[in-house]
C-alpha cells in the first residue's frame, strides 16, 4: 500500500506540479527560501482599539467593552503576504499540507514566548456550525488549537457550540460582522476557572472571538480569556 501511495503521489505531482505560493518555483507548496522570510515576531495589540502594547492585553480604557482580556497573534495578515496565502489555501481550498507550516510557526513562537502562556490551563477552539464543517470537512481552528495545546502542554476542549449558521465574516463589513455573530455561541461547560486560550485562525475585527469569550464568561466569571490566532489583520 505504501508503494502504491508513493507511486500515486509521484504521478500526481508530474501531472499537477506544485508551485511555491510566493515565488512560484516548482517543487513545494512553499519553498524553503520563501518560508524562511516569515518571521513569527508576534502581534500584540489591544483587542478593541488595536493600539500596540507589549503583550496584547486589553487596555484600561477598553476593558469595559471587551470580553477578551488579551489577544496574541503570530504574524500580520495581509492578502499579499505569504502567511495569508497559506491560510487562504488551507481554509478555502482545503489543502491540508499547509498545516505543517502552521506547526513550524507555532512551535517557534511558543518556545520564544513561553511566558505568555504560563497562566493557560485550557485551550478552547472557535467552532464551526455543523453544516459548515460538513461542507469543509474540518475545522481549521480545531487543528490549530490541537497544535498549540501540544506545545504548551495543556488540554484542548470543544466547549462552545455554534447555534447559528452565520455568514462568512470575511465577506462582511465591521458592523455587519458584529451583528452576524451576535449570540451565535453558547458555552456547554460551567464552573471553569483560570486561564483559557481561545483559538482561531485570523483576528480581523475581533467580533467572533469577543462573542465566544462572552459565552464562556456567561457561565464562568472567574476566568481570564486570551485570544490566539495565527495572523492579525
Amino acid at each position: 500500500m505504501a508503494l502504491l501511495s508513493g507511486l500515486f503521489n509521484e504521478l500526481k505531482d508530474r501531472i499537477f506540479p506544485v508551485h511555491c505560493l510566493d515565488c512560484k518555483k516548482e517543487g513545494e507548496l512553499v519553498c524553503e527560501n520563501c518560508f524562511s522570510k516569515v518571521i513569527p515576531q508576534g502581534i500584540f495589540c489591544c483587542p478593541v482599539c488595536h493600539e500596540e502594547n507589549f503583550n496584547g492585553q486589553t487596555c484600561d480604557r477598553c476593558r469595559q467593552y471587551s470580553f477578551l482580556d488579551q489577544q496574541i497573534s503570530i504574524c500580520n495578515y495581509d492578502e499579499e503576504n505569504l502567511i495569508s496565502k497559506i491560510i487562504e489555501i488551507y481554509k478555502y481550498q482545503f489543502v491540508e499540507e499547509a498545516e505543517k507550516y502552521f506547526r513550524i510557526l507555532i512551535k517557534r513562537f511558543v518556545l520564544e514566548n513561553l511566558e505568555l502562556f504560563k497562566s493557560i490551563n485550557l485551550v478552547v477552539l472557535v467552532p464551526l456550525h455543523k453544516r459548515r464543517q460538513a461542507e469543509r470537512g474540518f475545522n481549521q481552528a480545531e487543528r490549530i488549537a490541537k497544535i498549540i495545546a501540544e506545545f504548551i502542554q495543556v488540554p484542548v476542549f470543544s466547549i462552545l457550540n455554534r447555534q447559528k449558521n452565520t455568514l462568512q465574516q470575511a465577506k462582511l463589513s465591521k458592523e455587519e460582522r458584529k451583528t452576524n455573530v451576535q449570540n451565535a455561541f453558547v458555552c456547554e461547560k460551567q464552573g471553569l476557572n483560570g486561564g483559557i486560550l481561545l483559538v482561531d485562525d485570523v483576528f480581523t475585527t475581533g467580533s467572533t472571538l469577543q462573542e465566544c469569550a462572552r459565552a464562556i464568561k456567561a457561565e464562568s466569571t472567574n476566568l481570564k480569556v486570551i485570544g490566539f490566532t495565527i495572523a492579525r489583520a
